[in-house]
């Protein structure tokens, strides 16, 4: 007869093991099929990007002439496919190939996504709880698909799975409130250098700083946690997004562009498209 203890430690295997069989069946989710368009580059966003992406060239043209994404969703695809050109018998610095790294990319995000969402779910919501979580996710349809396209809806979804990772660890004690600063701030530095949006997500550890200062008093330490992730989140949106100091009246014009198409302020077509 085994005992509970044994019988709760064998629950716990299966659920563990019931877990990683659906992140490896979400990784191929993700992974196959890729090369949907065999090449055409038939997606306007995908196309936009690697546009820009391609004229990018060490070290005369670094910086972007392009401000609907920032620096890190133009450099990592364009990396990657010089990199990987040799296996895809592609140029680097063509569309395609482009195109095609960066979908590599949305996969590994969007793959990478699955386990913090679980390791989230099961400290705040318990293993059973945490499984139904990642089963979810795995088979989303609409995750699915953004693992496919070289856009940034991949990797600011990570961004905010870390986030909210951080701060449940963080609330549970697992993890110093410096030692969160740092790495929110990381996170938001990595979110905003893919699109300038992701500094939306500062309103996760923003609330999790107050919330210390707030049920544990320690107010100081709250500001300096909130200071040292900030400066942290905007030295890495400066390093990565150059165009920002090198040609802001571009930057900020197409920033204030893309706020109105947002808001509803500029009448553009693909609003009515989508």
């Amino acid at each position: 007869m085994s005992s509970p203890d044994s019988t709760g430690s064998l629950a716990r295997r299966h659920l563990t093991e019931w877990t990683w069989f659906l992140i490896a069946l979400g990784a191929v989710l993700r992974f196959q099929g890729l090369d949907w368009d065999r090449g055409m580059v038939l997606h306007p966003d995908e196309r936009n990007l690697a546009n820009a992406a391609a004229l990018l060239a060490f070290p005369e043209a670094l910086v972007p002439q392009f401000h609907a994404y920032n620096g890190l969703a133009l450099y990592l695809p364009r990396l990657l496919a010089e990199l990987i050109s040799p296996l895809t018998g592609r140029e680097g610095g063509s569309v395609a190939a482009i195109v095609f790294a960066g979908r590599l990319l949305s996969a590994f995000f969007a793959t990478l996504t699955l386990p913090i969402l679980w390791s989230a779910a099961r400290r705040s919501l318990g293993m059973e709880a945490a499984l139904l979580v990642v089963a979810c996710a795995v088979f989303a349809p609409a995750l699915i698909q953004s693992a496919h396209f070289a856009t940034t809806e991949s990797g600011l979804i990570l961004c905010l799975a870390v986030l909210i990772w951080l701060s449940v660890r963080q609330a549970a004690g697992v993890l110093e409130l410096k030692s969160f600063a740092l790495l929110s701030g990381v996170a938001l530095g990595f979110a905003f250098g893919l699109k300038t949006t992701a500094l939306a997500l500062a309103i996760i550890p923003a609330t999790a700083i107050i919330g210390v200062a707030r049920s544990q008093g320690r107010f100081w330490s709250a500001a300096k946690a909130a200071a040292i992730s900030a400066l942290l989140a905007v030295a890495m949106g400066l390093a990565t997004t150059p165009q920002i100091w090198a040609d802001p009246q571009a930057y900020f014009t197409t920033m204030r562009f893309e706020s109105g198409v947002v808001w509803g302020s500029k009448d553009v077509f693909w609003t009515y498209q989508f």
